[in-house]
């Protein structure tokens, strides 16, 4: 007999394949997982289904549904969740980001067990929700533990996670393995984390912070047969040993497959004989209409409201807007930002413009560089514009990426021939063997270019996205900024 488990991750909010902002045509979005499913099911596969998180908020209609929560008695995105029929799913850090009780209210409308071992009461440590299910096909029983990356009170606002502890997920892996065991033919993991090291070789992929453990889960953790894993949005599968590993990529680009083949043994017990890992792309699958019907009136909605005011003055503001984000959420007097999109006419500032200015994952990292390692990236950065005939600056030098230029709110430079000759923050002086503290994208640490800041830099990251953060600042649907007009100067 063989059982497949499925399983989607990162989905946030994300159900069409048509992009929010601009109308193209995307290999994502949930109508493609739902058609991908529910030709499974009717091949007469025998599959569970498992999401591992991020899956409410993220996309402009996640967004929408938030600010319209009064409107709403189930939650569109758990009813979807619902029409999938999905098995069980796990929470993801952004899960928190809109606060403990609209999460509580989502998952009650779940037809589904969310599971998580390791978020618990702070006081009693008792699981918050419950931290495995057991799901059986054809008699053969399934155990699934929920798990979450421990590092989300460093990013989250305290009173989202008021009362709660994220436990560390290893030991907590430890701990119910051994009682889910015995009482189970197959047991995963479904954990909201990445892999620290790459499936193959072993050798470390990032900083070895704690934040992803997933390979840790899979090399260290005995007993199990299997690892969902996510939060970096990757598409990959593999091996740690035996144990197979997967991520299934972000926005609902993949679904990924864990396959298991088990027989009777001669006391009638299921035996494990095969597993295998795979990582199907949804590119060439067509949506599902019956999904998108069914959400169609918020799809509209949300559409519409993108393209709403939320500004109400010229598109000079944008930099103002951007900066009064990144320094609102962050309480850094410094900000720094890249316009992605610099095509905008006159006119009110919309939620589309704004999320054009900032590439995905759309989070804030505070950086603290040394003097002279500013210096050296204000240079660079001046590469990114050139001077006309008439010596006026102009941006988009052909071979430079917009997020190699830099607009700063609180720092003052100045560039002769080239060279970076003065700086000052906040009207101090900024030595070279100084250190100085400001907000960014956080793409800005870990995008390609000559010019990105270094990722050593990041004293911390704000998990929020600017959605979402613009939902909070908005008064009466728009927001009250100064008008900053900024300029810049050549010395020949």
């Amino acid at each position: 007999m063989r059982i497949s488990i499925l399983a989607t991750s990162d989905v946030h909010g994300y159900i069409q394949a048509a992009d929010e902002l601009s109308g193209h045509i995307t290999p994502t979005g949930l109508s493609r997982v739902s058609t991908f499913v529910k030709n499974r099911r009717a091949n007469g596969d025998s599959i569970v289904l498992v999401d591992n998180g991020d899956f409410l908020e993220g996309s402009a209609l996640a967004t929408f549904l938030y600010m319209n929560q009064h409107r709403w008695t189930d939650h569109p995105l758990s009813a979807a969740m619902n029409a999938l029929q999905y098995d069980a799913a796990v929470p993801g850090n952004h899960e928190f980001n809109y606060g403990l009780p609209y999460l509580e209210r989502s998952v009650q409308q779940m037809a589904f067990p969310y599971i998580a071992a390791n978020i618990v009461n702070q006081q009693t440590l008792a699981p918050l929700w419950q931290p495995y299910t057991i799901i059986e096909r054809s008699g053969v029983k399934i155990g699934i533990i929920g798990l979450i990356t421990d590092y989300i009170p460093r990013w989250e606002h305290a009173a989202n996670v008021s009362g709660l502890a994220f436990l560390d997920p290893i030991q907590t892996a430890h701990q119910w393995v051994a009682e889910l065991r015995p009482q189970v033919d197959i047991l995963l993991l479904s954990y909201h984390g990445g892999t620290e090291r790459d499936l193959a070789t072993g050798l470390p992929t990032e900083y070895q912070t704690g934040e992803n453990v997933a390979y840790r889960l899979a090399s260290e953790v005995k007993g199990i047969d299997g690892v969902i894993a996510g939060h970096q949005h990757k598409a990959l599968a593999g091996y740690v040993g035996e144990v197979p590993v997967l991520q299934p990529g972000t926005r609902g680009s993949h679904v990924g497959e864990l396959s298991f083949t088990v027989e009777k043994d001669e006391k009638h017990h299921w035996k494990l004989v095969d597993r295998q890992v795979d990582l199907i792309s949804m590119e060439d699958i067509p949506e599902d209409g019956e999904l998108i019907q069914q959400l169609s009136p918020w799809l509209e909605e949300s559409t519409e409201w993108l393209d709403s005011p939320i500004a109400s003055y010229l598109d000079r503001s944008i930099p103002e807007l951007l900066h009064t984000i990144q320094q609102t959420v962050t309480g850094e007097a410094v900000s720094a930002i890249s316009l992605f999109e610099t095509t905008a006419s006159g006119g009110p500032v919309t939620m589309k413009q704004l999320m054009r200015n900032y590439t995905f994952p759309c989070t804030f990292a505070v950086l603290r560089l040394t003097g002279q390692e500013l210096k050296e990236s204000l240079q660079k950065a001046f590469l990114y514009f050139q001077l006309t005939e008439v010596g006026r600056l102009t941006p988009f030098r052909k071979e430079s990426a917009a997020s190699e230029s830099d607009m700063w709110k609180g720092l003052t430079y100045s560039i002769v021939n080239g060279e970076v000759s003065r700086m000052e923050m906040n009207g101090r002086s900024v030595r070279e063997e100084g250190m100085v503290t400001f907000v960014c994208n956080h793409y800005k640490t870990i995008g390609e270019g000559i010019r990105i800041f270094p990722k050593h830099a990041v004293t911390n990251e704000i998990m929020i996205y600017v959605p979402d953060l613009v939902a909070g600042l908005a008064v009466n649907g728009q927001m009250t900024l100064p008008v900053q007009t900024h300029q810049y100067k050549t010395i020949h």
